[in-house]
């Protein structure tokens, strides 16, 4: 319930209206509160510091909120223009290369003057050097002597020798002139068959009791007689009919083939380098 008539309820003037009180039934109520020393509570009024003002709070509060970045926002804050050294360093940088620049130019002239002739007083102007003439004293041309005095003698001697040598006889020429004498030939020979008896010994040492080896003459003469059994035994071959169906023919293609069959194989083995046969 709220409004005046909640307050009025509530009012102590109403309760005292509806029950006055009774003073032999109201109790005191004592007061357990310590008494304080008047010393002590001087002493707490000088330790506790007066209240600041409000520029010092706002001050505070501000410098709280935005801190001081460094020294040069220290300094601006306190109306103190920082110095910007990178305009400093540029601006000594751009005396420095002027400077240089300046002694480069100086050092420039001051060579160009050194290297540059000199006109003698009363002397001719100075001008393009002239290359030096080959004609300049007396009409004469010095260089065209030299050449010739060095040239000509050269030529003559040069021209002297072919001449001696073609005045020279040719050296007489013999019969054997050119040829590869008789006795390195003949030696030629001898080494050629100690190399082959050398050869045939030692196949001969690994060959099988009853057994030989077949000498190179024989070898291609029987791969030659082979070559042509073969070839004889083809051209059989490519006589017969296309279709062999009756069986003499069946017969004779099959012991043309098969003859065939047993010279390739024998012209295999006497293909190689060593063959061995019954003696």
């Amino acid at each position: 319930m709220s409004g005046p008539g909640r307050r009025q309820e509530e009012s102590i003037y109403n309760l005292l209206d509806d029950a006055p009180l009774d003073p032999l039934r109201v109790t005191p109520v004592q007061n357990t509160r310590p008494a304080q020393d008047p010393r002590a509570v001087t002493h707490i009024e000088k330790n506790n510091p007066q209240r600041l003002a409000s520029h010092q709070n706002s001050s505070q509060m501000s410098h709280f909120l935005n801190p001081e970045q460094g020294i040069r926002d220290q300094m601006t804050r306190h109306g103190i223009q920082p110095r910007n050294h990178s305009r400093d360093n540029r601006a000594a940088i751009r005396e420095a290369s002027a400077k240089n620049h300046f002694m480069k130019k100086n050092d420039d002239e001051a060579a160009q003057q050194a290297n540059k002739p000199r006109r003698l007083p009363g002397g001719p102007p100075l001008g393009r050097p002239r290359a030096a003439s080959a004609r300049e004293a007396g009409g004469r041309d010095f260089v065209r002597e030299n050449a010739s005095e060095v040239v000509i003698p050269a030529s003559k001697g040069a021209h002297a020798l072919r001449k001696e040598s073609a005045s020279e006889e040719p050296a007489q020429k013999h019969g054997n002139f050119g040829k590869v004498p008789v006795y390195l030939q003949d030696r030629k020979m001898q080494m050629a068959e100690l190399e082959a008896e050398r050869r045939a010994a030692l196949e001969d040492a690994d060959v099988p009791p009853g057994m030989k080896v077949l000498t190179e003459p024989e070898r291609l003469q029987m791969v030659q007689q082979l070559a042509e059994t073969k070839a004889q035994v083809e051209t059989e071959l490519q006589k017969l009919p296309f279709t062999v169906e009756t069986p003499s023919q069946i017969k004779r293609k099959q012991g043309l083939e098969d003859r065939l069959k047993e010279v390739e194989d024998a012209l295999r083995v006497f293909s190689r380098k060593r063959v061995l046969v019954r003696k």
